[in-house]
């Protein structure tokens, strides 16, 4: 063994030597770097919790609420469908449009034969012409009467003033009593000359009364005929498209018989049949989110426009209309609708169940141990990834039976995990919370938390205080 390490030394000092090189060996150990040590040992704190810390995954905390949107089916249909049918009788000489052509308000469409009209027409222009000269006529003899009763009343007078005079001078013997007795008998026959001239002033006004009535019949009759020869050309009612057509260049029309089908798409109607369970969950107004199945993956907002004050009452199902905005006019008449009517949200907190599965310990009913409500529960996990199957909702059987039983019983309570990314690397914190309804995946919290908040709804293993944790990919 010796004579080896002597060999090896032999070797290595001929080697050295031979190159040159000179080195200078010191019997004493060198020192180690203390700033090195330092580095070291947080470089192996910093890798032990890296290794610690758990991937989560977390929900920022807003506004929602337990229900479930309601869906439902229904059908597109323009806000807008008006039907054109002919007002008149007649044969239709000119259809301007077709199916599935856009129209503006006002334009020309169709054109019916007049020509009947037409003739209709000069007829009670005529007759309109012949009343309105009898009325001229009825108009001189009313003048000419008023002229009469005016004479008739100077006359009149005057003989009121002679036998007046007269009566006076037969009373002083100056003239004969014979004089004055005919005096009043020239102002009685004066009198009533003047009372048959008004009268007949009165008749020929009646009788003018008359032919201005008539007249004003005879226009109301024209007016009627333009009215009907104006129906024989068809202008569109409004802004829309045409949906369909019902007759042809050709056609003998009756009045009543349909021409053509327009609507507006600007805006489209869908309606509803809701049940009466859920009509209370339903107002003027609210939300709804319509899909279509001609447009997969587009989901349209709309708004809820009228709902029926009456049900049918054998089905009892409630009308109900959903109004769908369509600028582009792209969705047309017809289609099958799925529509889900959101709920109104409102300052309810509500979480998802799996919030209080990630630190190995759920809510259960009947477990909160202490007598302020204020205990923890401990349950068992599963073996398979850490997580527990939280109940924490009661059925409204259960909750009004322990509120005839116990009605201070201790609100229901459960622990969660907030975020902090404050702390390098980012921590959970654990926090007690009162939980009120449940539903299958989500649970009411009533005090405890805050809007705004980022809290944990899943992770890769159990969660304490403080722990050191990763954020997903899925992390709000």
């Amino acid at each position: 063994m010796l004579n080896g390490a002597v060999s090896r030394v032999f070797v290595l000092s001929t080697l050295l030597l031979g190159s040159g090189c000179q080195y200078v060996f010191q019997r004493t150990q060198p020192q180690p770097d203390s700033n090195a040590s330092v580095s070291s040992i947080g470089g192996e704190q910093a890798n032990s919790e890296a290794q610690e810390a758990i991937a989560i995954e977390t929900a920022i905390i807003e506004p929602g609420s337990l229900l479930t949107p309601l869906v439902y089916t229904g059908t597109t249909a323009p806000a807008q469908d008006v039907m054109l049918r002919a007002e008149v009788a007649g044969e239709l000489l000119e259809m301007a449009v077709d199916v599935g052509d856009a129209i503006r308000l006002g334009q020309y469409l169709a054109q019916i034969d007049d020509e009947l009209l037409s003739a209709e027409i000069q007829e009670q222009q005529s007759e309109l012409a012949a009343l309105e000269a009898e009325l001229v006529q009825a108009t001189a003899e009313v003048n000419e009467a008023r002229v009469g009763v005016e004479e008739a009343q100077l006359t009149w007078k005057q003989a009121q003033l002679d036998n007046e005079r007269l009566q006076r001078l037969a009373a002083d013997g100056v003239v004969p009593q014979q004089e004055a007795d005919l005096a009043q008998t020239a102002m009685e026959i004066a009198e009533k000359a003047m009372q048959s001239a008004e009268e007949q002033v009165r008749t020929r006004q009646a009788a003018m009364s008359v032919v201005q009535q008539q007249i004003e019949a005879q226009q109301a009759v024209l007016a009627q005929a333009q009215k009907r020869q104006s129906s024989t050309v068809l202008t569109a009612p409004i802004t829309g498209k045409v949906l369909r057509r019902f007759a042809e260049p050709g056609t003998n029309l009756q009045v009543g018989d349909n021409l053509l089908r327009v609507g507006n798409f600007d805006t489209l109607n869908i309606d509803l049949q809701l049940s009466e369970l859920d009509i209370g969950r339903v107002q003027l107004g609210q939300t709804a989110t319509v899909t279509l199945d001609a447009f997969p993956g587009d989901a349209l907002t709309a708004t809820i426009s009228r709902v029926s004050p009456s049900a049918d009452p054998v089905s009892r199902l409630i009308p109900v209309e959903i109004s769908l905005p369509n600028p582009n006019q792209r969705i047309g008449s017809g289609l099958l609708a799925r529509v889900a009517i959101a709920q109104t949200l409102s300052d309810q907190i509500v979480i998802p169940q799996s919030a209080l599965e990630v630190g190995g310990r759920a809510q259960t009913d009947g477990d909160i141990r202490n007598s302020n409500g204020q205990g923890r529960v401990v349950s068992d996990r599963h073996s398979s990834d850490n997580r527990i199957s939280a109940n924490v909702t009661t059925s409204a059987t259960d909750r009004a039976d322990d509120s005839a039983t116990d009605s201070t019983s201790p609100p229901r309570v459960a622990t969660v995990f907030i975020l902090n990314e404050e702390h390098d690397p980012p921590v959970v914190m654990e926090r007690e919370v009162e939980l009120g309804e449940g539903s299958d995946r989500l649970v009411e919290v009533t005090s405890g938390l805050q809007l705004g908040e980022s809290i944990v709804i899943r992770s890769d293993a159990a969660l304490t205080d403080n722990q050191p944790v990763r954020l997903s990919i899925l992390s709000e």
